[in-house]
């Protein structure tokens, strides 16, 4: 495979799909129920439909187990892209254990810039990987649920799921 080739796909997840994209590396996206082909096609023009993809698969069957309470995380490879800020602060999030939640400002401390919450902020909120890069487990430091791709009411399911509230 070509390393600049990006092939998508969709995947079964709960009662809907979600479409994924990958590269030679890994998956540089996993979209939220919300996202729909068109997003996809708008923000991976070059994409290639694909189906079968083994690490498709390998992903929908993680959801799967994810979604049943038998794996605390996503197992498939991922090509991050972005700032190296915003890569930076998506590494730290895969350092949030599955069941708990740090806020903002314990982000930002982790990554030894506790004057930066707003930065962190705009970069967990480009985070194109969905539950892979669990955003979903940052709260604001009053407790309260704060933006997530997929919508609040779906970061409290993950979190539920995942008994961190």
């Amino acid at each position: 495979m070509d390393k600049d080739l990006l092939i998508y796909s969709k995947i079964n997840v709960l009662d809907g799909v979600l479409f994924v994209v990958r590269d030679k590396i890994g998956f540089t996206y996993i979209g939220t129920p919300s996202e729909d082909e068109e997003n996809v096609k708008t923000l991976f023009k070059d994409a290639i439909y694909k189906e079968n993809d083994p690490l498709f698969i390998a992903l929908e069957k993680d959801f799967s187990a994810y979604f049943k309470g038998e794996k605390e995380t996503l197992d498939v490879p991922v090509h991050l892209t972005g700032t190296p800020f915003q890569i930076s602060v998506w590494q730290i999030l895969e350092q949030i254990p599955y069941g708990k939640t740090w806020s903002y400002l314990d982000v930002a401390k982790a990554l030894v810039a506790p004057h930066k919450v707003r930065a962190v902020a705009n970069a967990i909120g480009q985070n194109k990987l969905f539950v892979r890069i669990p955003c979903h487990r940052v709260i604001g430091s009053d407790g309260k649920m704060r933006g997530f791709g997929g919508g609040v009411s779906l970061k409290i399911q993950l979190l539920k799921l995942e008994k961190a509230i």
